[in-house]
């Protein structure tokens, strides 16, 4: 990678710029490279900037995450629309044993390209960044919303995070309080600069579990709407934008102008309508964020109430408990111990509560405010039927049962869930029960690391998603084999029987390389199957015993 020469400017920010690109995407080396982007600032105000953020460093999706750039060029900027991207590739290793990260940041231009053809890209690349530094950083983040809203003027602003989502622990592995500080700060950043008054209309994540109110607090403030799923989103989200801006830019020439409450409505409805040919978003929800806040208010309203009315931590628990949870669409990739299975849709916890002897008058209040806020904050939800179930309400809250999982994961849900955490009690309660099971136990878990032996089953499951693949692969060349033989058996001519043999040949070496690949990944199995049976069976010995429900452990209060 070529050096580059820096003037002295303000701006400048060589920790996280390694230089700027010429337009036809070849590296070049420049005089400098400003945070602010000045060389590239557009005059023009438009209608709309869609900024794509786009984390592809994942060995599983970060592919298909860089190729849906493709579709999203087929549509392309325009006279009313704006778009530009910040995209990373899987990263590489140095010999040295440094990551090598790959981060690029386009302004995406109107090129016809063959949708199948993702070869190259014709739009430009604006600056390559620093391949020391993570997409998934906040400094990252902030400095790409802040470098959009300036250098691309525009009546309104659209955000896509494309990535894996985690609830309460963030998105493309950013903390949630974390993508809250760079949003703020970027988009305040860039305001200071430019006197204007911009703000982020829409806010959507093609992202897992992102439906979550643990984040959507966090994020209340960074725009006026959020689109999520509480649910698993998959892949193929991502190669659906090219449809979507080409609909956005329609709708702005016939109506004269985005209406982001609209839009948001339509794209609910437009992923709905996309379910009957392929699974997308088993649930996806439009949320007012302007009435998130309220939600958080009655629940704090309700565990007031709960305590006042002397009903222990364990007894609303053992409710919780019989509540909707993750555990049976996430535990063929995760295992038992996964902290999406901690993971509980809120409506059906308060609808279970309304059913329990305890909720008087008094609790069955609260719990009705609590329905009623998400209802007001949830503008519209599109469910898969196939998949999902009327107990999913769109929004999740994190509460586990068992003082194992709130051992390992608290001190991350503290610092991801930061705004969430201050506002609410909801920490309070769970570790205040964890704190009346024997520490030894709960530190033994810890170490035995419950929580992340989810890795080793996704290691399993992807090794027998393997054997399945080569068993199928060893089938196909048999069958390859068998017809070329019976073209053997009709064949007089010398040089093409030769040619026909060799091609045996070659598929036989192929059919021994996929059952070598066989034996391999059976022997990993092995090795993971004496390490999840090591494991969870002393787990699952001391599990039981840190359950926090009243069917475990002695009446607790809320203090």
């Amino acid at each position: 990678m070529q050096s580059v020469n820096k003037t002295k400017n303000d701006n400048f920010r060589s920790d996280i710029y390694c230089q700027n690109i010429s337009s036809t995407g070849i590296f070049k080396t420049v005089d400098s490279v400003r945070l602010s982007g000045n060389n590239i600032k557009k005059d023009k105000e438009k209608d709309l900037t869609v900024l794509f953020y786009m984390n592809g460093e994942y060995k599983d999706i970060g592919k298909m995450i860089s190729n849906s750039l493709f579709p999203i060029e087929n549509s392309g900027s325009n006279k009313d629309v704006n778009i530009v991207a910040q995209v990373s590739d899987v990263p590489e290793t140095a010999d040295n044993g440094n990551i090598i990260y790959d981060v690029k940041r386009y302004e995406i231009t109107a090129e016809q390209n063959d949708i199948n053809n993702t070869d190259k890209l014709r739009s430009s690349i604006i600056a390559q960044l620093n391949p020391e530094k993570s997409i998934a950083r906040k400094e990252v983040l902030q400095d790409f919303i802040q470098w959009g809203i300036k250098n691309f003027p525009s009546k309104h602003y659209m955000l896509v995070f494309m990535g894996h989502g985690g609830a309460w622990k963030g998105a493309l592995d950013i903390k949630s309080s974390d993508i809250c500080d760079a949003l703020i700060t970027g988009i305040n950043n860039s305001n200071k600069e430019t006197g204007r008054n911009d703000s982020i209309d829409v806010e959507i994540f093609n992202s897992c579990l992102m439906g979550n109110l643990e984040n959507l607090f966090e994020l209340k403030d960074t725009s006026k709407y959020t689109l999520a799923s509480e649910d698993i989103a998959m892949a193929n989200a991502f190669g659906t934008w090219g449809d979507i801006l080409k609909k956005v830019k329609n709708d702005i020439k016939e109506t004269g102008g985005f209406d982001p409450e609209k839009f948001s409505i339509d794209l609910i409805e437009y992923y709905k309508n996309r379910q009957a040919e392929e699974n997308i978003f088993r649930t996806f929800a439009l949320y007012d964020n302007s009435k998130i806040e309220k939600i958080t208010d009655t629940l704090e309203e309700f565990i007031d109430i709960l305590n006042s009315e002397n009903i222990s931590v364990s007894v609303f628990l053992e409710t919780v408990e019989k509540s909707y949870n993750f555990r049976d669409t996430e535990k063929e990739f995760a295992g038992d111990y996964n902290y999406k299975t901690n993971l509980r849709d809120l409506s059906s916890i308060c609808q279970n509560v309304l059913k329990e002897n305890w909720c008087n008058e008094k609790i069955r209040t609260k719990i009705k405010n609590i329905l009623q806020a998400i209802d007001d904050a949830i503008i519209i939800q599109e469910r898969n039927g196939e998949y999902s179930d009327d107990k999913q309400s769109g929004i999740s809250i994190n509460c586990p049962v068992n003082a194992g999982i709130i051992e390992c994961d608290m001190d991350e849900y503290i610092l991801s869930a930061e705004n969430f955490v201050k506002k609410t009690k909801w920490e309070n309660i769970l570790i205040t029960e964890k704190e009346k099971t024997p520490y030894d136990l709960r530190n033994e878990f810890k170490q035995l690391e419950g929580s992340k032996l989810s890795l080793v089953y996704k290691k399993r499951l992807r090794l027998q998603k393997s054997i399945s693949f080569s068993t199928k692969l060893i089938g196909t060349f048999e069958d390859k084999k068998n017809d070329i033989g019976k073209m053997l058996l009709n064949e007089t001519d010398p040089v093409k029987i030769n040619e026909l043999k060799n091609k045996i040949m070659m598929i036989s070496k192929h059919q021994l390389l996929e059952k070598n690949r066989i034996m391999t990944a059976e022997k990993e199995i092995l090795l993971l199957e004496d390490y999840i049976n090591t494991r969870a069976s002393k787990l699952e010995e001391i599990f039981p015993k840190l359950d926090m429900t009243s069917k475990k452990q002695p009446t607790g209060s809320f203090n």
